[in-house]
């Protein structure tokens, strides 16, 4: 496969990003502990609800991301 163009994108994904997931996902980064996520969809919606710091939000989102080198993970 080949390196992904600058102009790439993917289609917009929807997410919800639940109130009882939010609590322990804050304070597993806040500890430095690892958070793992399955499936890119996943990974690209917690990406769009987080703050540079890496604190998550709950609530709904839209998200057109395109995760490749060099992205860098909040």
């Amino acid at each position: 496969m080949g390196k992904p163009s600058a102009t790439a994108a993917l289609e917009i994904s929807g997410a919800i990003t639940v109130a009882c997931v939010v609590p322990p996902f804050n304070a597993a980064k806040r500890d430095g502990r690892r958070v793992v996520c399955v499936g890119t969809t996943t990974v690209r919606a917690l990406e769009s609800v987080a703050d540079e710091s890496g604190q998550v939000r709950a609530g709904a989102s839209q998200t057109d991301i395109f995760i490749h080198p060099p992205y860098r993970f909040r």
